[in-house]
């Protein structure tokens, strides 16, 4: 099985005064990480018996941190790259895990 996990933006924070409503910021982001893994594990035992799977490959592609390459992220984010690195890591950490019990 593979997973592709892009587009975390970990440390962004979208206002919903200025987006029409959309809100973004760090708890959302680790919500929707844990949502993907959920729903991957439902997944993985729903079709287990006919599609049995001994790996699970998680391939991470880009804009899984928000970064600062524009002035105002560095103004608006959540928190610094220096901080997003370690709470991102520790969310895919917890994620393979979760995978490695199954």
């Amino acid at each position: 099985m593979v997973l592709f996990v892009s587009d975390a933006h970990m440390g962004e924070v979208v206002d919903p005064e200025e987006t029409m409503g959309l809100k973004y910021n760090t708890e959302i982001c680790l919500r929707r990480l844990e949502e993907i893994r959920n729903t991957t594990l439902r997944y993985l035992h729903l079709r287990q018996e006919a599609y049995p799977v001994r790996k699970i490959t998680v391939v991470c592609l880009g804009d899984m941190f928000s970064g600062n390459i524009h002035d105002e992220l560095v103004k608006t984010n959540d928190h610094p790259i220096s901080e997003c690195i370690p709470i991102l890591t520790y969310a895919m950490y917890d994620m393979g895990l979760s995978f490695a019990k199954e």
